[in-house]
């Protein structure tokens, strides 16, 4: 396909003519001036000539904006440049105000085209195009005092703002790619998906473990989308947008250190790699963010297993095949039955489905739709009746006739149609799989983790391998492992450093115990600058792990050498007296030295009064009904997407036939699945790790709409609200988070303190329309990570089962096999009384012994005295005046003066209570979910406690 020729122009010529059908600036000004505008760009990329087959821009303008007047009778009905929210519509929007003006916008975006002469292929001019040059504009230096930033958004078409022009000619290009020999337009979805996911990720030992399993899906899933985007262009893949993300970026690392321009001063410029500075900052190359499964369109002849499959399974033969040999360099090789189980293994260890569905006409999509039980249909016919009117000879002068061939409309208006029709012939296909049965042998150790495959290293293997110095601290707790579960074990230092580039000290996770200790290093820091006690003791234990370098796992001569930062960067579960008695089989000399560093703990712990927490969690964050937010089910209303003055010449113009059409869904379209895209790498590239990280955690994985994170106990509650704040584009969440994040407009995000390699303007987040659950399991830190994970998942099950979604649930597993289940609604009351509680009852990190308002006996009173009125029964009126009586005697009883003297208000307090018992009577609730709340909190804020 890219060698192909029509009419002399070359694949790829075609492309990028295509792409520069519309200049980006186009929405300032639809007169024939921007058609001058394309060609002057053109000629800066050093091409001649017009892309006279038009048909795939009609194709992507009629489904990105479903069906409206024509230019000429419609002008009145835009709204100037502006951008609606395409999850929120007009409620959370950008005016004609947060653009630059017109001379401005036109200047930054003619100064920024990248036209470098250091590139001379076609497909690598287009590749810049498409990649360079929203970034430059947005970027661009004489334009960040104009808002330059929001040229991002400038909209496709000014009556339905909802897209913004780069998708638009994104799309164009992508369906002029499915041009056939014959000069026919042949398009076709490809939905492809991989598995398993969930059972291979949670399948861990450690943080690392887990990491490594969603990074290594993502990683593979970067590479067979890199094949539909060689063959074909980046633009073609539409879900997940490849544009801006940074591990796809690290795979075109060539093109982009060839981007080189020649400056005003005749020399060379840096290449744009360095000026993304992935190479400093590899965490965002690093982190899981790809799902297991792409949309793109193609031709109806490609061919999947040829280009995409085999770059799928070369990859991952690739990464088997450099474990292995760094096995063996290692002197730990994988030989006989062994190295046959690991061959088999890793030739059944991925389920591939695919299916293409080439487009037929629209009424054909519609009528084949209308046959599965599925979808949202019943907008898209709507639709339909409000298109076909325009047919009639009284809307001659509106209709725009690109949108239809010989009175059809084009196949492109069909786009939600073909992806439902796509994506339910996936999900039949992958019904009737065929099942295979497992190969494996009974008289064979099994994998400690999966319990399915047979290990391959287990029993002497994992004892030498443990004692080595180079892999030991890999296999230090020696359980038997398949083949994949080795892969995850060591494909980082094995693949990803040795042959892909990354640095080995990215990969040096925070253990469980280190995450869990995390408060107390704050509360450490504290001691240590107030008192010259904790001072000396600090510096023994410091100089005792120093001396301790042989028995640990990290690294810790290349620590920093000031205290503060020591203790800052030093891996913290080396402050728990657990870490240094769990060190076994030492001799006399080693065993000295580990009682030696145990000592000095202890007596750290004894001059900062406290210690380390024990217990943490895990936090698992799912966004609700995203399928439905695919599908076109849950899409703003089409009011809700157009202009005032649009709805006005609908409803005016054609009463009848759009009354359902105006208040039904806004139709899937491709601008829709780009940004939509767009919106959940944002949150899960840039926001999620802030978050997290601001709590003290740790990210694991973040797919968009999927997060996985561990987390300090209690930061877990506060850590749910910062995510969901940020992935609803909450206006309050700089307030929260003013380190990390910028004042930005609702349904947006703005980072603080970016890194080159991070945007700088405002980003596009789900918005409010849009909600998450959140599941959060804590147990004791000798808990296996992977039960916890599992219990996080179930807890995220139930906030969207049992609680209606946009809810928060909470396990916690207490050491004495006690167990605390609670959850809300996030707009419950319930979640302003935890906070005014904790408030007045948790002592402050650097004040752990101060007398809070709020006595310890509290929350016991309060579960006690509540429980023995049906507290598991649904909460009626006269239990909630019972419980209010009482709470009021606890309130007294259990209250005074803040130790400065401050009153506390007790009537705040008391209508806290009020509101939330008020509001579980409304949900179904009992009086145990109110005492579980008061149990969870007391059981959070005894820092440092044996609990």
């Amino acid at each position: 396909m890219p060698c192909q020729r029509i009419r002399g122009v070359t694949f790829w010529q075609r492309k990028i003519l295509s792409f520069l059908h519309d200049p980006p600036e186009k929405p300032y000004d639809y007169s024939p001036e921007h058609e001058r505008k394309a060609s002057s760009y053109l000629q800066a990329l050093g091409l001649l000539g017009e892309w006279k087959q038009k048909q795939a821009d009609w194709c992507a303008a009629a489904a990105d904006r479903f069906i409206a007047p024509r230019g000429r009778s419609g002008t009145s009905l835009g709204g100037g440049v502006q951008f609606f929210h395409p999850l929120a519509g007009k409620k959370c929007s950008l005016s004609a105000l947060d653009f630059p003006s017109q001379a401005d916008g036109e200047k930054i975006i003619s100064d920024s085209i990248p036209a470098f002469q250091s590139v001379s292929d076609d497909q690598s001019t287009f590749w810049n195009l498409w990649r360079l040059w929203l970034h430059y504009s947005v970027t661009h230096h004489s334009g960040q005092n104009h808002n330059a930033g929001n040229l991002a958004y400038l909209p496709a078409d000014t009556r339905i703002p909802d897209t913004s022009i780069w998708n638009h000619c994104s799309v164009v290009s992508a369906i002029e790619a499915t041009r056939a020999d014959s000069g026919d337009l042949a398009p076709a979805f490809l939905i492809f998906q991989i598995g398993p996911v969930q059972e291979f990720i949670a399948q861990a030992q450690s943080t690392r473990d887990l990491w490594s399993g969603s990074f290594l899906l993502s990683w593979l899933m970067a590479h067979a989308m890199k094949a539909c985007a060689d063959e074909l262009g980046p633009d073609t893949v539409i879900f997940p947008s490849l544009r801006g993300q940074p591990l796809y970026d690290w795979l075109e690392r060539t093109r982009l250190e060839a981007a080189k321009f020649t400056t005003t001063d005749g020399t060379e410029s840096d290449h744009f790699w360095n000026s993304l500075n992935l190479a400093e900052n590899q965490r965002l190359p690093l982190t899981p963010g790809f799902p297991n499964r792409f949309l793109a369109i193609v031709p109806s002849d490609f061919h999947v297993q040829e280009k995409i499959c085999s770059a799928f399974e070369k990859e991952w033969t690739n990464i088997a095949e450099s474990c292995l040999a760094w096995l063996k360099d290692k002197g730990h090789p994988i030989e006989g039955t062994a190295l046959e189980l690991w061959r088999a293994q890793i030739s059944n260890q991925w389920r591939i489905h695919w299916q293409v569905l080439p487009w037929s006409d629209a009424e054909a999509a519609l009528s084949a739709l209308s046959q599965i039980p599925s979808g949202s249909g019943a907008t898209i016919h709507a639709a339909k009746t409000v298109a076909m009117a325009f047919q009639g000879d009284e809307r001659k002068e509106d209709r725009d006739d690109r949108c239809f061939k010989n009175g059809k409309l084009d196949a492109g208006w069909a786009w939600s149609a073909h992806y439902q029709l796509c994506q339910y012939q996936l999900d039949a296909r992958r019904q009737t799989r065929e099942f295979d049965a497992w190969k494996g042998e009974n008289k064979f150790v099994k994998d400690a983790f999966s319990g399915k495959e047979e290990a391959v290293v287990f029993d002497e293997w994992l004892k030498q391998a443990g004692q080595s110095r180079e892999i030991g601290h890999l296999f230090r707790h020696r359980q038997p492992l398949g083949a994949p579960n080795l892969i995850k074990r060591i494909w980082h230092l094995a693949h990803l450093t040795a042959k892909r580039g990354f640095d080995k000290k990215e990969f040096a996770f925070p253990s469980v115990p280190s995450i869990a200790a995390e408060p107390w290093r704050n509360r450490a820091l504290q001691a240590i600058a107030r008192g010259t006690s904790p001072w000396n003791d600090f510096l023994a234990f410091k100089n005792s792990v120093e001396n301790a370098q042989t028995l640990l796992e990290f690294d810790a001569s290349n620590l920093p050498a000031d205290e503060s930062k020591w203790l800052n960067k030093v891996d913290a579960s080396i402050f728990h007296a657990s870490f240094w008695e769990n060190l076994k089989e030492l001799n006399a000399d080693e065993l000295a030295i580990r009682d030696s560093a145990l000592a000095a703990l202890r007596s750290l712990h004894g001059s900062v009064k406290s210690k380390p927490d024990k217990y943490y969690a895990v936090l698992a964050l799912d966004g609700d009904e995203i399928g439905k937010w695919l599908s076109g089910e849950k899409t703003p209303r089409v009011r809700e997407v157009i202009t005032d003055e649009s709805v006005k010449w609908f409803e005016a113009k054609m009463p009848r036939e759009s009354r359902e059409w105006l208040d039904g869904h806004r139709p899937l379209s491709p601008g829709y699945h780009l940004q939509f895209s767009e919106a959940l790498a944002n949150f899960g590239l840039h926001c999620a790790r802030r978050i997290v990280e601001h709590h003290g955690g740790r990210l694991v994985y973040s797919g968009g709409d999927d997060v996985l994170a561990i987390l300090p106990a209690d930061e877990a509650i506060a850590c749910a609200i910062g995510l969901r704040k940020a992935f609803q584009g909450d206006p309050t969440l700089e307030k929260d988070y003013c380190e990390d994040f910028k004042i930005a407009p609702q349904g947006f995000v703005r980072l603080e303190n970016c890194k080159p390699s991070e945007p700088s303007w405002n980003l596009l987040v789900p918005g409010p329309s849009a909600t998450v659950s959140v599941g959060i399991a804590i147990g004791h830190i000798k808990e296996p990570l992977q039960d916890m994970i599992q219990e996080a998942q179930k807890a995220e099950k139930h906030a969207k089962n049992s609680l209606d979604r946009d809810a928060l649930s909470i396990r916690l597993f207490k050491r004495s096999g006690e167990q605390v289940h609670w959850g809300a609604k996030f707009g419950s009351p319930a979640f302003k009384l935890s906070n005014y509680f904790a408030q007045h009852y948790r002592a402050p990190v650097d004040k752990p012994k101060k007398i809070m308002p709020i006595s310890g006996k509290f929350p016991y009173r309060v579960c006690s005295m509540l429980s023995v009125y049906e507290a598991g029964d649904k909460l009626t009126t006269d239990l909630q005046q019972i419980a209010e009586k009482e709470l009021e005697w606890i309130v007294k009883q259990n209250t005074e003066k803040s130790a400065e003297g401050q009153d506390f208000c007790k009537d705040t307090l008391r209508d806290h209570f009020s509101a939330y018992l008020v509001d579980l009577i409304k949900t179904g609730g009992t009086l145990n979910d109110f005492c579980s709340l008061f149990a969870m909190e007391a059981f959070l804020a005894r820092q440092g406690d044996e609990r």
